[in-house]
């Protein structure tokens, strides 16, 4: 199990115990794995853990012919978990993929109220890039973007790097070359939130970038 938290909320996703631990901790966000989580909590001031107990089917490994596992992306308030009322908000999934099995393979909160969800279809040749607003109810989610592999893979397992205020993106994606082939460099997303986001290519030739090491939001620069 993953799990992301951040000042007001608790994101989780793929879930595989009984028993999900929510943590609340005022000043930092953290991405942990879940078996870190014990010695996280007993290293920090200021921490309330309760958790929810779920009604799951224990496998110890998957037979053949096991119908694969459902991954949902939920949302928690921690104001209400301290007051003992949980309650899990599913963040749902592109309706592109309602039909098909899905991947989810990255998450993040790019700011207290926007939550970020990479998502992809089984066979791993579409992705679509999702900003949800967690700030109502009922979440308000946008497929910023997405994109297809005709004879390859999509690979997409990082969250982008976001600015501060979550309206724009680093990225790598496949972008077309002078000859037709296609090379793996950054892209630039603008106007996340807007449902009309622009998408700049920043680097660009016969190369491959593999990694997005840094960025200086305030000089601009990559």
């Amino acid at each position: 199990m993953s799990y992301l938290v951040n000042r007001f909320n608790c994101y989780v996703f793929f879930i595989d115990t009984y028993t999900i631990f929510f943590a609340i901790y005022s000043l930092y966000r953290y991405n942990r794995r879940f078996n870190n989580l014990f010695h996280f909590l007993a290293t920090l001031p200021s921490v309330y853990v309760t958790s929810i107990r779920l009604h799951q089917k224990s496998v110890f490994l998957f037979q053949s012919g096991t119908t694969n596992p459902t991954v949902k992306l939920f949302c928690v308030d921690l104001d209400m978990v301290v007051q003992n009322n949980v309650t899990l908000v599913e963040i749902k999934h592109p309706p592109e993929l309602s039909t098909s099995e899905r991947i989810l393979s990255a998450v993040d909160f790019p700011t207290d109220s926007l939550v970020y969800a990479t998502w992809m279809n089984r066979v791993q040749n579409r992705a679509y890039f999702q900003l949800c607003d967690v700030d109502s109810l009922l979440p308000n989610c946008t497929t910023v973007l997405s994109y297809s592999e005709r004879n390859g893979w999509v690979e997409q397992f990082e969250a982008p790097r976001f600015s501060e205020d979550g309206m724009s993106f680093l990225l790598i994606l496949p972008q077309i070359q002078k000859n037709g082939s296609n090379w793996r460099h950054v892209v630039l997303v603008t106007n996340a939130t807007s449902g009309r986001s622009v998408t700049t290519a920043l680097t660009s030739g016969y190369f491959v970038v593999t990694e997005i090491v840094s960025w200086d939001r305030e000089n601009s620069y990559l």
